[in-house]
């Protein structure tokens, strides 16, 4: 561009030229300054996200190459963007874009996979799985999260499993540290209640499985459900007080830390999802542990899964794939791990705050950067992936699928209300 600009003002000072000597190189200016916009703009990739950790990986990738320089664009929800009227991006990173809406308005990722720029069998298969559509993978996953149990090391707590804790003997061992006077709590062992996604993951654990049906909005598994709303109704039953003593106990205690209240044998569990468990001062692990809940030695995953596509509308295709097979190559990731404790990033954990969606990865790279996570890997075999979700899953969710589950826990006879807002999903 630069090149072009120069010639353009000395043609404009060149009187002693002949006219059609100026007006030659008038155009050889124009094409000049021309060819070098467009080639910034095949160069220009531009990436929508809510996740601030893909700044730092963009740096890199930006610093590693000159075929392409990635710009981040931020929006809070990055999916409302995709399926609205804004400009359109070259490449989207965000949460719930593996539902069918999302995933028609994204490219196929057919050719990165078949023609090994990325490696299809490095993934978990059921999570790759989930951003097929029409046969077509629209979007990769990038991460998950997994839901974490802290105690106090020297608990003792009967398991058969060095990473595990199960959800019957947290539960029994839950119901015997509870104390109480006059119906009132001292201390508690632990409340479903404390963390809304406890509750959904038990159902999970329990093999409800909820996914997008063929003729309806959602199907489960009824008999799953009932045993895992029977499960979470009997524990609040069995706290002394049930349901209300235990809210006018969190309503006290629960705006102190939990790792605190810990400490002090307020409590004797918390539940919290594990890109959480790096926010907690590291030096609390002095005598804080942690395991993954687990039933039936299974353990679920968040519904939350980061995802990345392109989208159908990218002005730069080719950028946006070179961009992706780049990410999913483990040996950058392992260096993109790196990059937290590089750049002392407090409380941020993994690959963009979760775990990496490479099997390999989880297994050789997470815990030399992270030690708190030596020796806590699952296995494959052991995780419980989400179905395929449904449009507009999170709200629905959030709105009505928890509510209910709360409603069937606390509420006495609550059957036939239970039934009624299943039967929403399906109309």
């Amino acid at each position: 561009m630069t090149s072009g600009l120069i010639l353009y003002y000395l043609i404009m000072d060149m009187r002693y030229y002949s006219t059609v000597l100026r007006i030659l190189l008038l155009l050889l200016s124009s094409y000049l300054l021309l060819s070098s916009c467009a080639l910034f703009n095949n160069k220009k990739v531009t990436l929508l996200t809510h996740n601030p950790e893909i700044l730092a990986y963009v740096e890199v990738f930006n610093a590693s190459q000159d075929a392409y320089h990635v710009e981040v664009l931020y929006t809070s929800e990055p999916v409302n963007i995709l399926m609205g009227k804004g400009d359109p991006v070259d490449i989207i990173v965000g949460e719930w874009l593996a539902s069918p809406l999302p995933m028609k308005k994204c490219l196929s990722l057919n050719s990165l996979l078949k023609n090994n720029r990325i490696n299809p069998d490095s993934f978990y298969p059921e999570l790759l799985q989930l951003g097929i559509y029409n046969k077509e993978q629209k979007v990769l996953p990038l991460n998950f999260t997994l839901s974490a149990i802290i105690y106090d090391k020297k608990t003792e707590i009967s398991v058969n499993s060095d990473i595990f804790i199960y959800l019957e003997n947290m539960k029994a061992s839950s119901l015997e540290y509870n104390s109480a006077k006059n119906n009132r709590l001292l201390k508690i062992g632990f409340s479903p209640f404390w963390n809304d996604d406890f509750i959904y993951l038990t159902t999970i654990l329990f093999g409800v499985n909820f996914r997008r049906g063929i003729d309806t909005y959602l199907t489960w598994d009824a008999d799953a459900l009932t045993k895992a709303t029977a499960f979470l109704k009997d524990w609040i039953n069995e706290i002394p007080g049930g349901y209300s003593s235990e809210r006018v106990f969190s309503k006290k205690y629960l705006t102190i830390p939990p790792y605190q209240l810990i400490k002090e044998k307020q409590i004797l569990y918390f539940s919290l999802n594990s890109r959480d468990l790096y926010k907690i001062p590291p030096e609390k692990f002095e005598y804080l542990d942690f395991k993954w809940l687990s039933y039936d030695n299974k353990i679920a995953v968040q519904d939350d899964i980061l995802f990345i596509g392109i989208p159908d509308k990218s002005r730069n295709k080719n950028g946006g794939k070179a961009f992706i097979s780049w990410l999913f190559n483990p040996v950058i990731q392992d260096k993109l791990l790196e990059i937290n404790h590089f750049k002392k990033l407090d409380g941020v954990f993994g690959l963009a705050g979760g775990f990496s969606s490479l099997k390999e990865v989880n297994i050789t790279s997470l815990p030399r950067h992270y030690p708190l996570f030596t020796n806590h890997i699952p296995l494959s075999d052991s995780i419980i992936f989400p179905g395929n979700f449904p449009d507009d899953w999170q709200r629905n969710k959030n709105e009505n699928v928890k509510t209910w589950l709360r409603d069937a826990i606390i509420i006495e006879n609550f059957e036939k209300k239970l039934e009624e807002q299943l039967n929403f999903f399906q109309k």
